[in-house]
């Protein structure tokens, strides 16, 4: 087999059609006899001229041309039309008369007609020169001589009237006396073309031939079988990329058949990995010359796709003709686990049917899930799209994201934390859960978590898409069907983050992705349009209830240790939901003093100085201050929104202040003051003495 053939058949593996090559086109050889002038030079002459066409190809037309020339310029042709089986043979023969001075040159031509149309151009064969003085008899008698005989027993001798008293020897075919005895089983003693020869009986077995309903079954001696056989298999199957292939019927493997024969042929070819899938066959009819590609969609047995490691096998393919196997052969391949993926984004071959086949939507633990979730709505009910048709764009994206959050706490209650190992965009086969292992396991991937919130999103007749990035993966939710508009969910963040950040997060990373051309979207529904079903799994039920934390507060609940909230079966610090305790207010979700200190420290003030204590963080914004000062002389006091009033104070100009947090000649101050954070309190000795002054200042956290 060529190497064309072999790659044409690899191409046609998985996602291609091989063309069939016709070789129906007829196959002509041309042989001319020696042209024979029989005759006399005052009577003139006959030429005979004989030709054989000889046809190695398929059915057709001949049209054979011959004709003779004479020495001063006169022609004369003739041509004959003929039909011919596939292999068959035609002879035509003619004869022209020539005057008694000719010479010359005796030719034939051919031209083959198929369907009307000139396949070659008319071809020159044979040529013979003679000359009439030297091949004729130079005398005329008036009887015919005493004998004639050219002792060849394949031609007629005669002489009569009608050949002007020469002797005319017509050749003969076929058993004649003088030529007939056995030469063997199949063989007989015949005339062919006016010579004895030996000659095979046709149809008889043992005569090295293979003759009309013999075939390499029936009789192998004559007949050995000249097919020519090409099969490919990929050296290792993926459970995953099997079972998308048998969904979208795309084959697995390929068989190219070539008859090299004389006749055509019926084969029956088969292809089967012996103990993980049933046998897939096809009967074809092949013609003389002619090859086909078969190609299988093995159908994997429920052993092949539970398989939980690697494993060595065979692939057979074979091939019968009458019952009886004309060619066997095995190849080693290697079967993947069952959740075992090459991950691609910007190779030339799609895994998107892989990813899709992998998201369940009927999976018991999905739908459990499901459950869980609906007591999370308002309503207590997931209805996916349902009623969105009276609903405002704005409203029905808010449903669409009330009931992704739904989801989303529900499999946080579960326990299921996801980490973000990176997707292995190679082409080694990485390992993948299915939803149910995910939900059981309570762990997994980035990938593993994409495809458990698609299954749920599915099982709510909702659309998703699957987001492959370099090295990740997270998951989207089409807001109103039809729309084109998607909200993402970024999975690994389930355990440790609210449904508002994984949100938000997920947005963020599409919109840099797709800035950047790093992005491959798989829309779950074109691909169940299309066909995909379903990984199979033999999961019939799922028994998973709400986590626990240690403390024993059940996941989705705020501890009675505030801020403390039981999330996925760990206590994390929810203080916008579940408050904080007596004293303590809230910052970032976490508690806090309600209170922060500022200024704790006694300073000496000399007479006739100020002094000014700003809040540090000098904030264009208004807040709730503690002052308490203890001094040893009598002291004013300001309180302030700026300190450019403290540089007015300096240079003895009039400042603005705060009338409620203003005291003269005190020895104590004790206020609580609100004012500008980009304020704070002016203490001034105007007296004789020296101060010494004990100073707090406490900021409230609001």
């Amino acid at each position: 087999m060529s190497k064309a053939v072999v790659f044409v058949l690899a191409f046609a593996l998985f996602f291609s059609a091989c063309v069939a090559l016709d070789l129906n086109k007829p196959s002509l050889k041309v042989e001319v006899n020696e042209c024979k002038l029989v005759g006399s030079k005052d009577a003139g002459f006959n030429v005979s001229q004989q030709v054989f066409v000889r046809n190695y190809g398929g059915k057709g037309e001949a049209v054979v041309e011959g004709w003779f020339a004479g020495a001063k310029g006169s022609k004369k042709n003739d041509s004959r039309k003929i039909s011919f089986e596939s292999g068959g043979s035609e002879m035509v023969e003619f004869s022209f008369k020539a005057k008694s001075d000719a010479s010359g040159v005796c030719d034939a031509k051919a031209r083959v007609l198929v369907d009307e149309k000139d396949l070659e151009k008319t071809i020159p064969i044979r040529s013979f020169a003679f000359n009439a003085e030297e091949q004729a008899p130079l005398t005329i008698g008036a009887s015919c001589p005493s004998s004639c005989d050219d002792f060849n027993p394949c031609t007629r001798d005669y002489c009569g009237r009608e050949t002007e008293y020469a002797c005319v020897h017509y050749l003969l075919e076929g058993e004649q006396q003088g030529c007939r005895g056995a030469s063997g089983t199949c063989a007989r003693d015949m005339c062919e073309q006016g010579a004895c020869v030996q000659a095979s009986i046709p149809n008889c077995c043992g005569n090295g031939k293979c003759d009309g309903s013999e075939d390499a079954v029936a009789c192998p001696s004559d007949c050995a079988s000249n097919m020519v056989f090409e099969c490919v298999s990929p050296p290792v199957i993926l459970p995953t990329a099997a079972r998308a292939q048998s969904s979208l019927n795309r084959p697995m493997a390929a068989c190219a058949a070539l008859n090299n024969e004389s006749k055509p042929v019926v084969l029956t070819v088969s292809a089967s990995v012996p103990g993980w899938s049933d046998e897939d066959s096809e009967t074809i009819e092949l013609k003389s010359g002619e090859w086909k590609v078969v190609s299988f969609n093995i159908a994997f047995k429920d052993a092949f796709y539970s398989n939980n490691e690697v494993a060595n096998a065979k692939m057979n393919f074979k091939a019968t003709r009458s019952g009886a196997i004309v060619f066997e052969e095995s190849k080693d391949v290697e079967l993947g686990a069952k959740g075992d993926v090459v991950w691609t984004i910007n190779e030339t071959w799609d895994n998107s049917p892989i990813v899709v086949e992998l998201i369940t939507p009927h999976d018991p633990c999905v739908e459990q899930v499901i459950s869980l979730a609906k007591e999370k709505t308002p309503d207590r009910s997931l209805a996916g799209y349902l009623g969105y048709a009276s609903l405002t764009p704005q409203t029905a994206n808010d449903k669409t994201i009330q009931q992704s959050k739904a989801i989303y706490e529900a499999i946080q209650d579960v326990g299921i934390s996801y980490v973000n190992t990176p997707v292995s965009f190679s082409k080694e086969a990485q390992r993948v859960r299915l939803p149910w292992e995910s939900i059981e396991q309570k762990s997994g991937n980035c990938i593993d978590g994409t495809l458990v919130f698609a299954s749920a999103f599915e099982d709510l007749r909702m659309n998703s898409l699957v987001i492959l990035v370099p090295g990740h993966a997270f998951v989207g939710v089409e807001t109103i069907p039809g729309s084109g508009t998607f909200a993402f969910i970024e999975t690994t963040m389930l355990g440790t983050n609210s449904f508002e950040e994984a949100h938000a997060s997920a947005n963020a990373q599409f919109v840099q992705h797709l800035n950047a051309g790093t992005i491959k979207t798989i829309n779950v529904s074109e691909w169940r349009e299309a066909g995909l079903q379903p990984f199979p799994s033999n999961k019939t039920s799922c028994n998973i209830q709400t986590a626990t934390c240690n403390d024993g507060t059940v996941s989705g609940t705020c501890s009675s240790n505030k801020p403390f909230y039981c999330m996925g079966g760990k206590l994390v610090q929810k203080a916008s939901t579940c408050g904080c305790p007596s004293g303590k207010v809230a910052v970032n979700d976490g508690c806090v003093d309600s209170t922060v200190t500022l200024k704790d420290e006694t300073v000496q003030l000399p007479s006739g100085y100020a002094m000014f204590y700003p809040d540090p963080t000098g904030i264009n914004s208004e807040a709730s201050y503690s002052y308490t000062i203890i001094s040893s002389a009598a002291l004013k006091v300001y309180v302030v929104d700026s300190s450019s009033e403290y540089t007015k104070f300096l240079h003895g100009n009039a400042i603005n202040y705060h009338a409620d947090c203003y005291e003269e000649n005190t020895f104590l101050f004790d206020k609580q003051c609100r004012h500008q954070q980009t304020g704070g309190i002016i203490i001034a000795n105007d007296g004789a003495q020296d101060a010494e002054v004990k100073i707090k200042i406490l900021k409230s956290r609001e």
